[in-house]
């Protein structure tokens, strides 16, 4: 029966660990590598055998962990283990150019990567002093020193105080993950170690795949844009008309790394009646001091929801990616439509996982490195 096990792995110069344990149970396996002797039985095989057979849950495990295990079960010595340790951090190699690199092929276990799931950007140590994990502990001896022997097990108890870090965090997101797990079966692709925006571009891509039988072309942005408005936006105020000019009549220039550049003449304040606001690619930001409000005989407190807000602009606007072209207004549509229609049927799980998508597909806009990838759209 396939259990649930969190992975991790160290890796010095003379030393490579592999530890297991399980989620549910505390049953650990650990073995590796210690001055280019097995330090267990059977360690590659007993490898193979555990990672193939359940389910794998890693903190970043998909760009440094599974690779370095893929290079261990090829017959690797310490100083190579290390050496390609190193190359991944310092040039920051993503898996499948690990593979060409090292001729290798990664396993395809069952696996599932919180970095992306987890809110924002942030270490394992940082997410488990967030969540009151029991024990937080740097590593212990620098990574590029040699391990003594009486230093080993002291190494271990590390990468075992960081497992049940991970499993705090993997418990922390388990509903995240249940999302994830629904929207998998729903189509038929493994979005469990995706981020919310991941998710929308991994379903628009299956999606189209499914429609057309091709993958979508690769996207290609111009120097620069100019904006243009909605017919259905217009002014009454001159401040606001001025706004609107200068939009149009300014360029959107566009980075060496894709992101769309702040137009100087769009970067102060405006005044709208008696508020100020400040222009940004996403839109207008009010500025405002620190204060509190409360509720009153005159007065109450107002949270105002629009039903999916930012994809409805999009519908709304006509806004489509020239390299994918009317095909996503009819994938992205469809889905906004069975969202909505599961929330009113009270449908939460079915609604919020469909949210993930319709959501976090905006962001993706602003990511050369995304099948969706359109600036034009981003601002």
């Amino acid at each position: 029966m396939s259990r649930r096990l969190t992975c991790d792995v160290e890796n010095y110069v003379n030393y490579f660990l592999v530890y297991f344990r399980d989620l549910d149970t505390g049953w650990v396996w650990q073995g590796g590598m210690y001055n280019n002797e097995y330090t267990a039985p059977d360690v590659l095989s007993k490898i193979r055998e555990i990672g193939a057979n359940n389910t794998n849950i890693t903190f970043n495990g998909a760009s440094y962990d599974m690779p370095l295990i893929a290079l261990f079960l090829t017959g690797a010595n310490n100083y190579q283990l290390y050496s390609a340790g190193a190359d991944i951090i310092a040039n920051r190699l993503m898996p499948w150019i690990f593979e060409r690199k090292y001729n290798l092929t990664i396993p395809e276990w069952d696996h599932i990567d919180l970095i992306n799931v987890a809110f924002g950007v942030a270490s394992l140590k940082v997410y488990g002093a967030r969540l009151g994990s029991r024990k937080l502990q740097e590593l212990p001896i620098h990574w590029d020193n040699f391990i003594m022997p009486d230093e080993v097990e002291v190494i271990d108890l590390y990468c075992g105080n960081d497992n049940l870090v991970t499993a705090d965090l993997f418990f922390e997101l388990e509903g995240a993950i249940d999302l994830r797990i629904a929207m998998s079966e729903e189509y038929g692709v493994d979005l469990r170690s995706k981020s919310d925006a991941q998710i929308a571009e991994t379903v628009i891509k299956s999606e189209y795949i499914k429609v057309t039988g091709k993958k979508i072309p690769k996207a290609e942005a111009q120097k620069s844009y100019k904006y243009k408005a909605p017919p259905f936006i217009g002014f009454t105020s001159e401040v606001l008309q001025t706004l609107n000019d200068t939009c149009a009549s300014v360029d959107f220039n566009i980075s060496e790394k894709g992101a769309v550049l702040m137009p100087k003449d769009l970067n102060k304040q405006i005044a709208v009646g008696d508020k100020k606001y400040k222009m940004g690619i996403g839109g207008l930001h009010s500025v405002d001091k620190g204060g509190s409000y409360y509720a009153d005989d005159q007065y109450e407190l107002l949270a105002i929801d629009v039903t999916s807000y930012y994809p409805n602009i999009i519908l709304g606007c006509g806004f489509e990616p020239t390299h994918i072209g009317a095909i996503f207004t009819i994938i992205y549509r469809d889905i906004l439509d069975r969202r909505v229609a599961a929330k009113k049927a009270g449908d939460m799980t079915v609604s919020d996982s469909l949210k993930i998508v319709i959501n976090g597909l905006f962001g993706k806009f602003g990511s050369r490195y995304s099948a969706v990838y359109s600036p034009d759209l981003m601002f």
